[in-house]
């Protein structure tokens, strides 16, 4: 591979992987940016790191990823004692808030969204189930707390899964 070549491979890895940690931070799940980033990183390297095993082990963290998301709201209710519908409440409510947050308030929304949507669903329809606000609040609380737990969980698997893409080219594991 020509030294050019490699110098822009390198530039695209680091911006891929800062923005990947970037993405998650703001509530979206941006491992798929860093397993993108490997694919192209395996296509031009060739047999040398990262390779496709890598690149595969990236796509399922970054699917294992978007799953413990999707549940982790529900998670959050019926730890506290929700129900079942406050917990998919609280899913659709992190991911329509995430949506109409990202349209509203650029680069905070999606986290507002995210948590506004979560609390909000879960709580009405707790609140409808149990008929008191200190009930319903806490298992709203719940979904709160999965959502922040799971941001945590994206931005260091974000940045796990930027460490061993770039820290297998500059530990010498590439040619």
């Amino acid at each position: 591979m020509g030294h050019a070549v490699t110098v822009i491979l390198h530039v695209i890895l680091w911006a891929s992987c800062l923005a990947g940690i970037l993405v998650s931070c703001l509530s979206f799940t941006g491992t798929w940016v860093i397993s993108a980033a490997a694919v192209l990183a395996a296509w031009l390297s060739g047999p040398g790191f990262p390779g496709w095993v890598t690149v595969g082990v990236l796509l399922v963290f970054s699917g294992l990823t978007e799953l413990i998301e999707f549940l982790a709201g529900h998670w959050g209710v019926t730890g506290r004692g929700g129900s079942r519908t406050a917990g998919v409440a609280a899913v659709a409510g992190g991911l329509l808030g995430m949506f109409l947050g990202s349209l509203l308030v650029p680069v905070i929304g999606p986290i507002l969204g995210t948590f506004i949507g979560s609390f909000g669903l879960s709580y009405l329809a707790e609140r409808a189930r149990m008929r008191t606000h200190r009930e319903a609040a806490s298992v709203a609380r719940g979904a709160l707390v999965a959502r922040g737990a799971v941001i945590v969980f994206k931005v260091a698997g974000s940045i796990l899964a930027s460490a061993i893409l770039l820290g297998g080219f500059y530990l010498g594991l590439v040619r």
